[in-house]
């Protein structure tokens, strides 16, 4: 259970809308991540934005393909094929940035893409343009290839753990397990997204 948790939230806080709320006289509450807000798109279809966006512009996922579970070996065969497109695609891009195991600066990455790239265009309009769209699904599968790097490195990093540390968190509760490493984990990346900010910027917006 806890290894599909770690599957789903490291994919799910490297998409933009999953880090950020727009808030402005239409969404005096927020929209809840683009959840609240509706996009028209290129057929003339409504669309939630949030889920326009977790699907790549419904050009890397849309319904004439659709993962059953459990796999069956063409949709595992197609996943894969997938997954080493994109690491050819952008692989040598984000390797180094893959290395960064933090949360709080994948989060904040996230949050600077929406600022920057996800919502400048759609608080304009809501009509989906074919620009916007190629946006959109280039920085999904950048994004996710990314996810994809930090998810081995976040794992490998699990098990490297000091026994006498995973010892220790085993005798807290869940809560003071999570602040352990929310403090040593701010402390360890305290100055790192500073220095790797401009290299996030230059290789998400350019």
């Amino acid at each position: 259970m806890f290894a599909r948790y770690v599957v789903h939230l490291v994919g799910d806080i490297h998409q933009p809308l999953h880090s950020v709320a727009l808030f402005n006289e239409t969404y005096p509450k927020g929209d809840i991540g683009g959840n609240a807000f509706k996009v028209i798109l290129k057929n003339g279809t409504t669309s939630n934005f949030h889920s326009y966006w977790d699907a790549g512009a419904y050009i890397l996922q849309n319904d004439s393909w659709s993962i059953v579970r459990p796999m069956n070996l063409q949709n595992l065969t197609a996943l894969k094929d997938v997954a080493a497109s994109m690491i050819k695609q952008y692989g040598n891009e984000v390797e180094k940035l893959g290395l960064i195991t933090d949360p709080f600066v994948w989060a904040q990455e996230s949050f600077l893409i929406a600022q920057n790239t996800t919502y400048p265009f759609i608080t304009k309009t809501n009509k989906i343009t074919d620009e916007y769209s190629l946006l959109t699904y280039e920085t999904a599968k950048k994004r996710i290839t990314l996810a994809g790097y930090r998810l081995a490195n976040y794992i490998k990093e699990l098990y490297n753990t000091p026994t006498s540390q995973t010892s220790h968190t085993r005798e807290m509760t869940p809560n003071e397990v999570w602040r352990f490493f929310a403090e040593d984990s701010r402390k360890k990346y305290k100055d790192i997204f500073k220095s790797v900010k401009s290299e996030v910027m230059n290789l998400l917006f350019e």
